[in-house]
């Protein structure tokens, strides 16, 4: 990366908010491919993406007071506009989903509260080190979503679109919070250090998350005699088999532990960009002057510096036990609540 240049410019790529016109409505399908357990996944991720989105927004808004050069602060800026409008626009399918009883605003209460005691625990730069993993794993996904086409047969097609238009987008800004993130900090050691932790807290909500908000969409969704197993058969296909959406992606999902670690390292991102340009037409573009981001909240400058306070592994580990027993109960607390609700003549 030059000096005068951010990572995402020098591959001749633009960060460009853009505003679809995706509508839905209830003649949106029950089911997508006639298939349980990936319509399950879809509407749990809708509701999953509203909350993430917002964390991703507040984690710039925190760098910013730290980022000086305008290359970055200007993609910071495009960043968060794209974010404030994923939000928007499954905020749309999520009001159709919630009609029908889905437990949407349950379900994100839950990973709010649980994003909020991962702050409570290790501090204000948790919300940037969770954004950051949490990043990279939507870039990798996106690639996936992007790049196999099988994945998304049969699914209704303003939801296929309102997937893909969020699929390249997060391909397109992949690099931008992680670029501002080597110019906030100035401890390479600490850098590395938080981002691991960051790792840490967003891995256990998101397996924790995953684990209980799809039986609880499953169940809600359950349709026929099937059985159990056979639904979490179809999502181990869904998510593993031949053209499944994380089929092979360890490496590109552990490839972020490196040190040397890079979002555009092995990825042909211009390229797949080039080649999905159908899923974001120039139509869409929106290039007025950016206004305050949906969700988005100004950094106070205390919670800025926070950011490049030294990271003390003893310190960390205290505070991420505490962390695990408190999303331990949020989560025992969610699966009795849904668990109940779905039950046969629960109200």
């Amino acid at each position: 990366m030059s000096e005068f240049t951010t990572s995402t410019r020098a591959l001749g790529i633009q960060i460009r908010p853009r505003l679809p016109d995706f509508g839905f409505d209830e003649a949106l399908p029950h089911l997508h491919a006639g298939a349980e357990a990936s319509t399950a996944w879809i509407n749990m991720m809708s509701a999953f993406t509203t909350v993430a989105e917002r964390m991703f927004a507040r984690s710039s808004a925190m760098m910013m007071p730290l980022v000086e050069r305008p290359e970055h602060r200007e993609e910071l800026a495009a960043f968060m506009q794209q974010e404030a409008l994923h939000t928007s626009m499954h905020e749309r399918l999520n009001r159709v989903l919630r009609a029908r009883g889905y437990p949407i605003e349950e379900f994100q209460a839950y990973l709010q509260q649980m994003m909020d005691a991962a702050v409570e625990e290790g501090g204000h730069r948790m919300v940037v080190a969770m954004a950051l993993a949490g990043e990279q794993a939507n870039g990798v996904f996106s690639d996936a979503i992007l790049d196999q086409p099988g994945l998304l047969v049969g699914w209704d097609e303003r939801v296929r679109l309102l997937f893909q238009w969020h699929a390249y987008e997060e391909v397109e800004h992949t690099a931008a919070l992680f670029d501002a993130f080597l110019v906030a900090m100035k401890n390479p050691e600490d850098a590395y250090r938080l981002r691991m932790w960051g790792v840490a807290y967003i891995a256990s909500i998101v397996l924790a998350a995953w684990g209980v908000g799809l039986h609880a969409f499953l169940e809600h969704g359950r349709a026929g005699d099937g059985t159990s197993l056979r639904r979490w058969r179809e999502l181990g296909a869904f998510l593993f088999g031949e053209q499944g959406l994380l089929r092979d992606e360890d490496r590109n999902l552990l490839a972020y532990l490196r040190r040397d670690f890079h979002p555009w390292q092995g990825r042909d991102a211009r390229d797949r960009l080039q080649k999905h340009q159908a899923f974001a037409p120039a139509a869409w573009n929106r290039d007025e002057p950016r206004k305050q981001a949906t969700g988005e909240r100004g950094a106070s400058k205390l919670e800025a510096s926070s950011l490049r306070a030294p990271v003390v592994h003893a310190r960390e580990a205290r505070r991420f036990v505490r962390f695990l027993a408190r999303l331990g109960v949020k989560t025992a607390r969610f699966a009795c609540k849904t668990g109940a609700r779905t039950r046969p003549g629960a109200g």
